[in-house]
């Protein structure tokens, strides 16, 4: 079983293994190391916070690139 999770953590992780920071609700300190070994930052924001944090991270110097504006459904 726990093979199974190694295996869909290093999908995931290689799926957004493109991006330079992630900002999800919650993760766990597994994936967080899984994804800085990637050269992948992540930052846990509660779901209503997620415009003041993109602000924030918009005006710092963690990022190489702009961010584009969210889009919300």
């Amino acid at each position: 079983m726990l093979e199974n999770h190694d295996k869909a953590l290093a999908k995931s992780v290689d799926l957004i293994s493109d991006c330079d920071v992630i900002l999800p609700s919650q993760i766990g300190p597994s994936t967080s190391k899984a994804l800085l070994s990637c050269g992948v930052k992540s930052y846990s924001v509660l779901n209503f916070m997620i415009e003041k944090a993109l602000k924030k991270l918009a005006s710092s110097k963690l990022i190489s690139r702009p961010i584009p504006r969210p889009v919300i459904h």
